[in-house]
This record gives structure tokens, sequence and C-alpha cells, in this order.
């Protein structure tokens, strides 16, 4: 891969705007990155896979810091996360090395992951109509098979515990084989059918996101595709800056608006998408 200032850049400032705008939704814009990738280096090698994991790994600490010294990461229901999706994802490299190294094959692929992600967020924007306020969390308790998460505004949210270790471990093969951390799925998920809002899942998400590129890395790197190092530091430092600033303004904004604004770049880059595959 050529490491011309020009293509540092462009990543770079690819991943700031990005990652600005998604990690307002718990988010880490790595899902629109590896398009971006593709485009700018011109390649679908599992390599891009791996490096845009290595992107969640430089960018991602600052921002769970904040996240962590504002109480809005509820750990107990972090680790639930982190157990399906870890487990999913091992599946989804495999899968990536074994089915999807061909160009076409990965390129339809990756379109058909951001169509189904733009249509999920739209869904989401138009259709759930319950409109939460700034919270933080307050404690975590387990009430039989569900985990119920205390806010500080006195709401409680009940979450079936046995159904989300289910949902991620699905959300981890696909992100497995995208090379994403899985928020990008896993959030709109926990916003529409689950009901709970983006102020409690955008911390948890995004602590899932940075354990689970961890493996993948491992996972790729085992099966010979480790990550470009120059490429991952370039979206990772702008992925950073961008997450940590999109943590600070989150609260300033509403949550319907965050979800629109997401749904729409997302939009954007599933044709995108699109049009690159019909050109292969």
């Amino acid at each position: 891969m050529s490491y011309g200032l020009f293509r540092l850049i462009e990543l770079f400032i690819a991943a700031l705007i990005i990652s600005f705008i998604t990690s307002q939704g718990g988010i880490s814009g790595a899902y629109l990155l590896l398009p971006i990738q593709s485009y700018i280096l011109n390649t679908v090698n599992p390599v891009i896979s791996s490096t845009n994991l290595l992107y969640n790994l430089i960018s991602i600490p600052l921002s769970i810091h904040a996240y962590i010294r504002e109480r809005r990461i509820a750990m107990p229901f972090a680790l639930i996360l982190i157990m399906g999706a870890s487990a999913g994802t091992v599946v989804g490299t495999w899968l990536r090395e074994h089915y999807l190294t061909d160009g076409y094959a990965f390129s339809c692929f990756m379109g058909f992951v951001l169509f189904s992600l733009a249509a999920e967020l739209i869904l989401n924007s138009l259709f759930v109509r319950q409109i939460h306020t700034y919270e933080s969390v307050i404690r975590c308790s387990r009430d039989g098979s569900s985990l119920v998460i205390i806010t500080n505004k006195g709401n409680a949210y009940r979450v079936n515990t046995a159904l989300l270790v289910i949902i991620t471990v699905l959300v981890g093969i696909v992100s497995g084989a995208y090379g994403i951390g899985g928020a990008s799925i896993l959030s709109p998920i926990l916003i529409g059918p689950m009901g709970l809002p983006t102020y409690i899942i955008s911390g948890p998400t995004l602590v899932v996101t940075l354990v689970v590129s961890l493996i993948g890395i491992l996972s790729y790197t085992y099966l010979g595709y480790p990550p470009d190092i120059i490429n991952g530091l370039s979206i990772g430092l702008g992925g950073m800056i961008g997450i940590y600033l999109g943590t600070i303004t989150q609260r300033r904004l509403s949550e319907r608006f965050i979800k629109l604004i997401v749904a729409a770049v997302t939009i954007i880059m599933s044709l995108c998408s699109m049009l690159y595959v019909s050109r292969i």
C-alpha cells in the first residue's frame, strides 16, 4: 500500500469528520471508514479490515475515559455485550478469510451491510417516537433473567440477558467479517427494538468496540493479515480527535437529530459503495 502524504491526509480528515458525527450515536465510525479505505487505497484485501480495527484501538480510549468520568457506562451491561460480540468476531474473521477475499464478493457484502444499517437507522428515526433526554447511570442490578439499568433521573431500563447475548454473537459475526467493532450494528438495535436511550448505550457500545477490535486484530494477524500500521495511525489519530469532540457535543444535541444525521451519512456511504461495486 502507498504511504503517500496526500493519501494519509485524506484518511486522517475522513476519519476525523466521520468519527465526530457517528460517535454521538455511540458508534466509532469504522463501518464508514472501510469503504473509504477501499476507495482511496484501491483494494479490498483483508488487511483493510484489520487496519480498520486498529483505528478503533487508537481512536476510542480517550472518549471512553470521558464517558467513565461522566458516569455514562454501565459496566455489567457492557460486559454482557462483550461476551457475545467477542465470540462472534472470531467466527467473522474466519469467514472473511475463507469466503470474502474476492473483490466483488466483499464489495457486495460491504454494500449490503451499509444499506442494511442505513435502513435500520432510518426506521429508528421515523418510527421510534420516545425521545430521551440526557441521563447518566447510577447503578445496574439483576432481576431474574434481566439486567436493570437505573439512571440519575429515576428511570429504569430492563434488558433480557439471554436475548442480548444471542444478538451480540450475531452482531460479532457480521462485524468481524466486515472489520468493525460492532457498535454501528448494535446501537440501532439497542435504541430501537430494545428502547434504550442513546445517552445510556453510547459508552458501553464503544467499550465493546474497543475489546472486539483487539480480538479481531489478533484473529486477522493469526490468519496472515496484520493491520497496516501507518494507515492505521493516520485514521486512528483523526478518529481519536473526532470521537472526543463528538463525546463533548453529544449532550447539546437532541437524540432524534443525532439519529437522523448518522442515518443520512450512512445512506450516502451505502450508495457510494454500491456505485463502487458496479464498477468492479
